[in-house]
């Protein structure tokens, strides 16, 4: 019979059972054959978050009838239980955790995986998760417990997910983002640079589109979260510190925002000192490129901002990106600066939204224009 599982549809069953069939040259159409295989790979992708492989689609066959609450009894029974003519202790296979993590959909279910997992470590098992996709993982991310998926991230070694790549971690971020859990987000931040294995890069990728979506929804904690990853010296890209410092000008934080180009022009000129990182990067400086358009942008608004707020404001972190960017970058940013409206924040709308304002050429302080001329 075909692979099967309490999730899948009856029509969606007949389709993997055509799949065999097809396989088994009962179906002569190749491209009949093609498309039974892409829809069932679709449809598993869809389901688990990835397309199965045969020992997952041999665990769930195996476990068709039993209920998530079920196959944790089972395991919890077999580690106490003496069972058997000679009355001994019949631990359970791998392939119930297995089956475990694929029928998990529910935080209450993620508890129950939990325990269970731990207790196959505790009796030392070895867990051989995947290294792209680890069981455990990507059942916490389908569940949606975040609290769970730190907790992992955390206690990764002891959990044996040792990760090469951050595939999954991106699904961790986008699903906390969609849930606007802030505060997890930013401590899935503070854990990203040491998340992989030590010998791989940090997932330096990953970590600036989670700052830069944290800001969009908490810019002080996209802030703090700014801050950790240069101390931890992964490799960044100016668009992260523009994403940081735009939404807190829009607050009215023209301090922020210049300490955010403060940093910025302290991570342009410090190297990077993540171990796999700088062995992958020899020499290379956190920040690069030192500056962007989009960044000068900022820090003429900023400094503008500062000086408007005080008028004895220091304006020389803003100066000094304007002046490490290129000629061209300067140019196209003070055409922006002048020529698009201000952005500001607006709570209703929990976000950033454009104003009627904008921003007059005599308002530059005149370090700023001296800056730009350069």
């Amino acid at each position: 019979t075909a692979p099967r599982h309490a999730a899948l549809s009856d029509a969606s069953r007949r389709m993997l059972l055509q799949l065999r069939w097809a396989r088994a040259g009962r179906l002569a159409s190749t491209r009949a054959v093609q498309r039974l295989y892409c829809s069932a790979a679709a449809k598993e992708r869809a389901l688990f978050g990835h397309q199965l492989s045969n020992v997952e689609r041999a665990a769930l066959s195996a476990t068709e009838s039993l209920s998530p609450v079920e196959i944790h009894t089972e395991i919890a029974s077999r580690f106490v239980e003496k069972r058997g003519p000679r009355n001994l202790l019949s631990f359970p296979p791998k392939q119930l955790l297995l089956a475990l993590s694929l029928k998990v959909s529910t935080p209450d279910e993620a508890e129950l995986l939990l325990d269970a997992h731990d207790k196959y470590v505790a009796h030392q098992y070895t867990m051989a998760q995947s290294t792209t996709h680890p069981a455990l993982l990507v059942a916490l991310i389908r569940a949606r417990h975040w609290d769970a998926v730190l907790q992992t991230l955390e206690s990764r070694g002891r959990r044996q997910m040792f990760l090469t790549e951050a595939t999954t971690l991106g699904r961790a971020a986008r699903g906390m983002a969609r849930d606007m859990e802030w505060v997890k987000l930013h401590l899935f931040a503070r854990l990203l640079p040491k998340a992989l294995n030590p010998e791989v890069p940090a997932p330096s990728g990953l970590l600036i589109f989670t700052i830069r979506r944290l800001a969009l929804g908490a810019p002080d904690l996209a802030f703090s979260a700014l801050r950790e990853a240069v101390a931890a010296g992964v490799p960044l890209k100016p668009n992260v510190f523009q994403a940081v410092a735009t939404p807190l000008l829009a607050q009215g934080k023209a301090d922020d925002a210049m300490a955010v180009l403060m940093l910025a022009r302290a991570a342009a000129q410090t190297h990077i000192t993540h171990a796999a990182s700088m062995a992958a990067q020899p020499g290379t400086m956190i920040c690069r490129p030192a500056a962007s358009a989009g960044l000068v942008q900022v820090a003429v608004r900023a400094a503008t901002a500062a000086r408007a707020a005080a008028a004895a404001a220091d304006v020389h972190a803003a100066v000094e990106v304007i002046l490490s960017a290129t000629a061209e970058q300067r140019q196209a940013a003070k055409a922006k600066a002048l020529g698009l409206p201000s952005l500001v924040w607006n709570d209703d709308a929990g976000g950033l939204i454009a104003s009627e304002e904008r921003l007059a050429e005599e308002a530059l302080p005149s370090e700023v224009v001296e800056a730009l001329r350069t």
